[in-house]
């Protein structure tokens, strides 16, 4: 059929999907329950993790003579990794109106966000950077920032248009991963936010929804 066979690698990917399908109906209220598990605002929160990083070997198919082969991998273990830096899941994240820029990229991840009728006082957790480094090579047209933060509580009073959204709903997993500016896939560590030492960064931690 050739390297590139357009019908085996349809067929392949047609299998790998069907065995997802499988077995998630076998094990339905497994699936459920980890699902409604990793919701769960009693779970911490992993920011930052290290994979575990080892050598192997795997089998393949040499395509000109078909026969097997053992081929040497360096397998970067997701499965294992452990946990460097961990949070509290907040309830929900507050952002000022000047932010909608990165409202609307939230709402394309499938998350639904309040804008905040009226001006509203919230005790909040802010970020303020502790370290810093920006990265001069750009990587998919964008300057990497890399951060620590540390968290403080405090009381802002959030003028009407601000905006609110609430961690208890579908694809807050992608919520996390972009707001929490120590992930690898942030806002501010793929510069669409950028920041600079002792800046606060402009998004907030929110435990008591109370107006």
């Amino acid at each position: 059929m050739g390297r590139t066979s357009f019908k085996r690698r349809i067929k392949t990917t047609y299998l790998t999907g069907l065995s997802f399908l499988k077995t998630t109906f076998t094990n339905f209220d497994l699936v459920k329950k980890t699902l409604k598990d990793a919701q769960s605002i009693d779970q911490k929160l992993s920011v930052i993790s290290t994979k575990n990083i080892y050598k192997d070997t795997i089998e393949v198919i040499d395509m000109n003579d078909y026969s097997i082969l053992n081929l040497p991998i360096t397998v970067r273990d997701a499965k294992g990794a452990k946990t460097t830096l961990e949070r509290e899941k907040p309830e929900a994240y507050l952002l000022s109106s000047e932010m909608d820029f990165l409202v609307e990229k939230i709402k394309t991840l499938g998350l639904q966000v309040e804008t905040l009728s009226k001006n509203t006082s919230f005790t909040v957790e802010a970020y303020k950077v502790t370290e810093y480094s920006r990265d001069e090579t750009t990587y998919e047209k964008m300057n990497l920032q890399t951060v620590k933060t540390e968290i403080s509580s405090k009381e802002i009073l959030f003028p009407k248009g601000s905006f609110k959204i609430n961690t208890n709903q579908k694809n807050v997993r992608l919520l996390f991963e972009v707001l929490e500016p120590e992930m690898p896939n942030s806002f501010v560590s793929f510069g669409v936010l950028k920041t600079a030492l002792n800046q606060e960064i402009p998004i907030y931690r929110l435990f008591q929804i109370k107006q």
